[in-house]
């Protein structure tokens, strides 16, 4: 996968800080994926942030 651009977009807000999604474009046929980066820290186990996850992509 070649990454040809990355694109800023809303953040998710938490009571800690607010989540930073970041779409990352690729040239191949693969779906551009989402990858979540905080900072702070706001996630404190998997579970929390699978659960976070969850309601990101509901939002979307």
């Amino acid at each position: 996968m070649k990454i040809v651009a990355i694109e800023d977009v809303e953040g998710l807000e938490t009571p800690e800080g607010i989540i930073k999604p970041l779409l990352f474009k690729n040239l191949s046929d693969e779906p551009a994926r989402l990858l979540c980066v905080s900072a702070p820290p706001v996630v404190k186990s998997a579970e929390e942030f699978k659960e976070l996850l969850k309601s990101f992509q509901k939002e979307r």
